[in-house]
């Protein structure tokens, strides 16, 4: 005759040896104590390993609590408060702008039994997955999807900024997933397509979709008063290929137009000047990515745009090298 087996209705494979909730007990309180001590940790010395280490252990702790509610209803209260560290971390690195620490508490509170999906935070999971970050790099090394960098310096030396990543399936046949994700960091104050979250934008790209960011405006960097001021900027990527342009209003005259680059190849560089002001562009040599800073200072001098700047060779386009060694020493 079979023995019968006895079930509860609480627990749908077996009611849990004590064996068995001896060594989730005993993990569980593992995972509490390491928790609590990255916590602690972080508070100290507030560096990424710390957090790293507090949201793993609270991702195993939740998913203990989730699967074993007999575990979950032993330690009670005694999990309460990397529960609340959990939440109230992840919404301060959100507040910061750190979304990938983010991502990581957020990922750790969906495992508590009490923890939720959020619609936002799950598109910057996706954006975020590696499925989703090679498919963008195949896209972008088959020159299928870049991104366009649109800087304007006003005559009252103020910067705008405009950022579009757009995606073209060459040739109009797909070449990866009928939608990707663009994940683009922001630094606070941008105008973005799509939904932010944690301080990044994130948006679904489909073949001939754009998403753009606009940056608020700011002044130039240490002005000299009404003079002119030194603008610096990194620009690039390590894996999606940029076009960069810098346009100045008629009157503004940079000066020593220098690129450091940080990894690829250096981008092909053009100055050109004509009545409609001045103009710089970066772009990739074959399409391939660039990373690198662009720095320089722009002086107000409409009498000498006027006079020099308007002539032969200045109007028929510079690079970088060439244009430094004919205005240096600039005249005065």
């Amino acid at each position: 005759m079979a023995r019968r087996i006895s079930r509860s209705a609480s627990w749908p494979y077996g009611r849990p040896s004590n064996a068995e909730a001896r060594h989730f007990n005993a993990s569980a309180r593992t995972h509490v104590f390491v928790a609590r001590v990255a916590a602690r940790a972080y508070r100290g010395r507030p560096a990424p390993r710390y957090l790293r280490r507090f949201f793993d252990s609270s991702h195993r702790l939740g998913g203990i609590l989730r699967a074993r509610p007999d575990v979950h209803e032993e330690l009670g209260g005694q999990v309460a408060d990397v529960w609340d560290d959990t939440e109230s971390i992840r919404r301060q690195l959100a507040d910061r702008r750190l979304w990938r620490l983010a991502l990581l508490g957020y990922t750790a509170q969906k495992a508590w039994p009490q923890g939720r999906a959020v619609p936002d935070y799950e598109l910057l999971s996706h954006a975020a997955h590696p499925r989703n970050t090679a498919a963008v790099e195949q896209l972008a090394a088959d020159g299928s999807l870049g991104r366009i960098g649109s800087v304007t310096v006003s005559d009252g030396l103020r910067v705008r900024t405009r950022l579009t990543t757009y995606r073209e399936d060459r040739g109009g046949e797909r070449t990866g997933p009928p939608v990707v994700y663009s994940l683009f960091p922001l630094r606070g104050g941008e105008e973005a397509d799509g939904v932010v979250v944690a301080g990044a934008a994130v948006c679904e790209l489909a073949d001939g979709d754009e998403a753009y960011v606009s940056c608020a405006e700011v002044p130039l960097r240490h002005t000299a008063g009404d003079t002119g001021g030194f603008y610096v900027e990194t620009w690039g990527s390590t894996t999606i290929p940029y076009d960069v342009s810098v346009e100045l209003e008629p009157g503004l005259v940079p000066l020593l137009v220098t690129y450091t680059g940080k990894a690829g190849d250096d981008p092909r560089t053009l100055v050109t000047f004509d009545r409609w002001g001045y103009r710089i562009e970066l772009n990739g040599a074959g399409g391939r990515p660039w990373l690198g800073e662009l720095s320089m200072f722009v002086g107000r001098a409409p009498e000498l745009y006027e006079r020099t700047f308007l002539t032969l060779p200045y109007t028929m386009g510079l690079d970088f090298a060439l244009y430094n060694r004919i205005t240096a020493p600039f005249p005065h």
